[in-house]
């Protein structure tokens, strides 16, 4: 027994070191996550947009090194390069590194050096801003909403692990909430091992509070020097590793994440040798609290079950959106200046009314350039609904024998490289009555008065690939292929399309972009209406950026399942050793008798298997109507995988522990 306490302390020390070292490198992770937003250092960042100022480029740099000279800190702007890994800095202030030379990147994949303000004359002053104290950022806000430009809301760094980016991430989130349930697995197991010798002590006489004491006492302060000790190979693993760079960011962000682990720890092994104290009734009747055990046995279990399958299940999703992702990455990647813009709500309706004309001639101005281009699924908009977004098979019912009918200009069909060739004209008359009518009903609300209705710009796609158009009402970028879809080519959009009825709403959501920020702009602002965009953003930034979140999500979930799958098989294990105990007489007894282990544990080992089928079942059935991921075909194999060999393991440790029972009881015996 004695040494069975011995290689069972060990297996706990060895498991928190894991769990040290996880939480390191998820401190390494988050550094190497936001060095582009906190660079070189920086302890707080906004984004700024100069729009819808009249500044000129030099007096705004003029104006950002006397902001740096009189806060005492230094201001940076980050310039991210075409590849998304090349990171340029500019800085202005005191200590500003020299022009040319490397930034010294905390995460090896990144490179990039430091710029002169010069670079500007070529680049935009829009971007991310950091700085090195909080009295320059709200320096610097107060300063450029008063020359009519805007400024998101500043945020600092984040000296632990980010409980915002946890509610961002929900990867990150399950990922700690595991590894609480993975501690709070431990720190059971160890007080219900505890409690008979507990119970022994009591009745020799030593006070119920001492014996707890001492208990609690024995399972944290061994934790202690193994904790410190990873702590010290981790922070010299992964400055090796990273080349020291980030090293005065990455000790005090995993210091505190350690020793807030290992309060919770300790809270946890309280909690549970409490939870788990001796009472008179047990003492006289000298059994073990079985109920409570099995109550907090089936709890634990349960909660680390599904645990891992909500991970698994947001996991699979955000691995099925990052394949897309990528792929929407590269279709931007030669376009990389290409921007989206975002308009003000508060002042979309009464602008647009009184600078109509002055809003038709920037478009007008960026339509005769080719420099706005237009591609808007408006399938949707044919499908009878009752307020939700309909289904892609609702769509393909609405628009058959269609997948989808798009609204598109030249300036998109050149952009994506899509030839006139693969286009062919359709008379109306050649698509079914309904879809017909269905588009006619429209022309009032989406054209301008005198504009050819949309069924004489009929086109049916005639390649071997797939159409690409831009998503309608999911993430900027999204890029849909749709293999037979209906075609509407709209020659002069700036002319032929409702200012209100569709450019605007279609700006708003993405699906019409622009060449450049420079040449959007431009256009606004030489008549006058630049207020009505308030800012606007780089697209393949935007889906590069999804991409790094997407590969922290499935990071992060693949430690959470993975976690929670070891705490659930901890928890099952000593589940199947107290069912165990609880029974030995009853064990030894019929064994003898002549019955098998398999046969005497088959009773537990069927009515475990149906619950966890059970639990999977209703995962399956829960997750999809969470909208966490859809119901496919490797999400049901791996539940029913998952469940199959749950159900083994049980039943493999029920009988190890039975027979472990009954060899215990012919050694005392």
């Amino acid at each position: 027994m004695e040494g069975e306490m011995v290689r069972q302390k060990r297996v706990i020390l060895l498991i928190l070191a894991a769990i040290t070292a996880c939480i390191g490198w998820m401190c390494a992770t988050q550094i190497a996550d936001e060095e582009t937003i906190f660079p070189a250092g920086a302890q707080v960042q906004t984004w700024a947009d100069f729009t819808g100022s009249s500044l000129s480029k030099h007096d705004a740099i003029k104006m950002l090194a006397t902001l740096a000279h009189d806060t005492d800190a230094r201001i940076i702007l980050t310039h991210t390069g075409s590849d998304q890994q090349t990171v340029d800095l500019i800085a202005w202030g005191n200590s500003t590194p020299e022009v040319g030379t490397p930034v010294p990147w905390f995460s090896s994949k990144r490179h990039g050096i430091w710029l002169s303000d010069a670079a500007l004359e070529t680049a935009s002053l829009n971007g991310s801003y950091a700085f090195s104290n909080m009295p320059a950022a709200t320096a610097f806000s107060s300063w450029l909403v008063s020359e009519g430009g805007s400024v998101g809301e500043l945020s600092r760094r984040p000296d632990t692990l980010s409980f915002a980016s946890m509610q961002s991430n929900s990867g990150a989130a399950y990922a700690l909430l595991s590894l609480a349930m993975l501690l709070i697995a431990l720190s059971w197991e160890q007080a219900c091992r505890q409690y008979r010798a507990r119970m022994i002590r009591v009745m020799g006489g030593i006070t119920p509070y001492r014996v707890q004491s001492a208990d609690m006492l024995m399972n944290i302060v061994p934790a202690l020097p193994v904790i410190a000790g990873t702590c010290i190979f981790m922070i010299v693993a992964l400055g090796f590793i990273h080349h020291w760079n980030g090293i005065n960011l990455l000790i005090p962000m995993f210091l505190q994440s350690a020793l807030l682990m290992t309060i919770a720890y300790a809270i946890a092994c309280i909690t549970c040798v409490f939870i788990m104290r001796p009472h008179i009734k047990d003492i006289a009747s000298r059994s073990l609290p079985y109920a409570k055990m099995h109550c907090g046995n089936g709890i634990l279990c349960a909660s680390t079950v599904a645990l891992a399958m909500i991970s698994f299940a947001i996991g699979m999703g955000a691995i099925a959106q990052y394949d897309l992702t990528i792929a929407n990455l590269e279709a931007w990647k030669p376009l990389s200046r290409v921007v989206s813009a975002d308009v003000s709500a508060s002042t979309t309706n009464a602008f647009t009314e009184e600078n109509a004309s002055r809003i038709h001639a920037s478009f007008k101005e960026l339509d005769d350039d080719e420099a706005m281009a237009l591609s808007m699924p408006v399938g949707v908009f044919f499908t009878p609904s009752q307020g939700e977004q309909p289904t892609i098979e609702q769509v393909h019912a609405a628009t058959s024998p269609y997948d989808d009918v798009i609204i598109c200009n030249p300036a998109f069909l050149s952009m994506f490289n899509v030839h006139g060739s693969e286009l062919r004209s359709i008379d109306s008359r050649d698509i079914p009555s309904s879809l017909s009518e269905g588009i006619h009903a429209y022309n009032d609300l989406w054209l301008t008065s005198g504009a050819s209705p949309m069924e004489q710009h009929l086109f049916r796609w005639n390649s071997s690939r797939a159409f690409p158009s831009l998503s309608y009402g999911a993430q900027t970028g999204t890029i849909t292929h749709t293999t037979n879809p209906l075609i509407i080519v709209v020659n002069d959009i700036s002319t032929s399309l409702n200012l209100e009825g569709f450019l605007i709403p279609a700006m708003s959501t993405a699906n019409l972009v622009f060449a450049n920020a420079d040449v959007l702009h431009q256009a606004f602002g030489r008549h006058g209406v630049n207020s009505l965009i308030t800012s606007t953003s780089t697209i393949a930034d935007s889906v590069y950026a999804r991409t790094l979140w997407l590969r922290q999500t499935i990071a992060t979930c693949a430690i959470a399942m993975t976690v929670a799958i070891i705490a659930a098989l901890l928890v099952a294990a000593f589940a199947a050793r107290t069912w165990s105990l609880e029974r030995q007489r009853a064990l030894f007894v019929r064994h003898v008798s002549g019955y098998t282990f398999t046969a005497l544990t088959c009773k537990r080992t069927i009515v475990c298997g149906l619950l966890l089928i059970a639990v999977t079942a209703l995962a399956s059935f829960v997750l999809p109507n969470w909208s966490i991921v859809d119901p496919t075909r490797s999400e049901t194999l791996f539940f029913l995988l998952f469940a199959a060999v749950g159900a083994a393991f049980n039943t493999l440790i029920t009988i190890h522990a039975a027979r472990s029972s009954f060899r215990e009881t012919i050694h005392r015996h």
